[in-house]
């Protein structure tokens, strides 16, 4: 009994909390952008830090961060955006990840469309279920997703709508979801600049809108 008591205090001494993996890491940052780990430590994000499970990240109003999850995922993050990384597994027979938004921006980039993988990004009363996808969107009362490859399914308590082709868009909020329609070129460019998504380099870089035949710069 005295062992096992020794032990138990061992523990609670040198583990208080539990160990939580890292699952990427911060690979841009604009401005002041910040990480509050699951010990309510606030540390300012800059290039190389790592990010882990039960994160919070905040984006501050100006700034933008794009961060590298360990699955190749790719999150691009506008101002004034808040998310926490609520769970996030990664290996040869599961691939998860949950994402809570609780308001601001993002564009998303993930081209695995293997059936295991089980992505879902939930927002208020709405969650998201990607599949090998590439997104644009803004998380307000106003909320609207974009398309650019894969498909998305938008969830509420009692409607659920699909787009499943490039420049598709639904807008949803007050628990209502929109019928899917398609935007033009110039209204998905606007889209971006009107949310502080349009001066990411990788974005850029790699041409992120050539699927759907708009000019890469």
């Amino acid at each position: 009994m005295r062992l096992f008591y020794f032990i138990f205090t061992f523990v609670l001494v040198n583990f208080p909390y539990p160990i939580i993996a890292e699952i990427g890491q911060i690979i841009e940052v604009y401005g002041k952008v910040q990480i509050r780990t699951n010990k309510a430590e606030i540390i300012d994000a800059k290039v190389g830090t790592k990010v882990a499970m039960y994160d919070m990240l905040k984006v501050r109003n100006g700034a933008s961060a794009t961060i590298s999850l360990n699955d190749k995922s790719i999150f691009t993050v506008g101002p004034k955006t808040t998310l926490v990384f609520d769970d996030f597994i990664y290996d040869q027979e599961n691939q998860k990840l949950r994402l809570r938004i609780i308001d601001g921006a993002l564009t998303f980039k993930n081209s695995d469309k293997n059936l295991k993988s089980d992505k879902k990004f939930t927002y208020n009363t709405f969650t998201l279920t990607i599949r090998g996808t590439e997104f644009a969107a803004k998380f307000r009362p106003d909320s609207q997703i974009i398309l650019l490859d894969g498909a998305v399914a938008v969830d509420s308590r009692d409607n659920t709508r699909v787009i499943d082709s490039p420049l598709q868009s639904v807008t949803f909020g007050y628990g209502k979801i929109s019928e899917p329609m398609t935007l033009t070129q110039k209204e998905l460019k606007q889209f971006l600049k009107d949310n502080g998504l349009d001066a990411f380099s990788n974005f850029q870089e790699e041409c992120f809108m050539n699927k759907i035949k708009i000019r890469c710069p």
